[in-house]
């Protein structure tokens, strides 16, 4: 299902231009991809691109899982899902181009197999009956949706350099497009969530948004997971700290 206030369509012309073979090639992809064609917003400070994996839902998911918004490898592999699509079925509907870019971008590399093993940890599978956390990441899977506070790429530097956001310099409630943006959006999808049981957000930046922004869901918010990012050198230390409160959220939400 498209996401409420999606662009794939608006983006589409750009994006088929891509699938002639000399015309995409991952070289020169940040050059492609990051450019006028995409640019949705940009201050001083930092630049928003389109990019179409979180332009697809869930919307019978138990569980949401929600970053900051989508870096560089997330961006990358959901563009060359699109293009690959595309290339193979010129005719493919826009509502499966969202979906598969969302299947193979979510928290691409090691991030996604970081936050597998500290939901495992939590033995977060047993409370859904599944085998094991992989199993909310298998196409097949309709219990989980994975969506961003910034559903759209968010960098910070120049043309030159561009350097994923992490949610601070400025922070999302701080800087008044950011905050307008993240809760226009973020409300409206998961206003359509109808069965929503947990929200699980990746690191202290995204929960003290979450917390802020949409205080209604307060009661199903997961607090105190570490963003599962590889370049988190403090993630080991944090989730060992908080394990215990961590596992007793998720049994008290859950185990009702």
């Amino acid at each position: 299902m498209l996401t409420p206030n999606n662009l794939i369509e608006q983006y589409l012309p750009f994006i088929r231009s891509l699938c002639n073979t000399d015309a995409y090639s991952q070289s020169t992809a940040k050059d492609t991809l990051l450019n006028r064609e995409t640019l949705l917003f940009s201050c001083s400070r930092y630049t928003m691109f389109y990019a179409p994996h979180n332009d697809y839902m869930e919307p019978n998911a138990s569980i949401a899982i929600i970053g900051i918004t989508p870096g560089w490898t997330q961006t990358q592999t959901a563009y060359e899902t699109v293009i690959q699509l595309l290339s193979d079925n010129p005719s493919v509907s826009t509502d499966e181009l969202t979906k598969e870019a969302k299947y193979k971008s979510r928290f691409a590399g090691s991030m996604r197999s970081n936050l597998i093993k500290m939901l495992d940890d939590l033995c977060l599978p047993d409370y859904l009956s599944i085998p094991d956390a992989g199993t909310l990441f298998r196409q097949d899977c309709r219990l989980l949706h994975t969506t961003s506070i910034l559903k759209y790429p968010v960098f910070t530097g120049n043309s030159e350099n561009y350097t994923n956001y992490s949610g601070s310099s400025p922070s999302i409630l701080s800087d008044p497009y950011l905050k307008d943006f993240s809760a226009n959006s973020l409300e409206k999808e998961l206003a359509v969530m109808r069965d929503l049981k947990l929200i699980i957000p990746l690191g202290k930046a995204a929960e003290t948004t979450i917390l802020e922004l949409m205080p209604e869901y307060s009661h199903i918010l997961l607090r105190g997971l570490p963003h599962p990012s590889g370049l988190n050198a403090h993630r080991a230390a944090i989730f060992s700290q908080n394990k215990t409160s961590l596992e007793s959220q998720i049994r008290h939400i859950l185990g009702r």
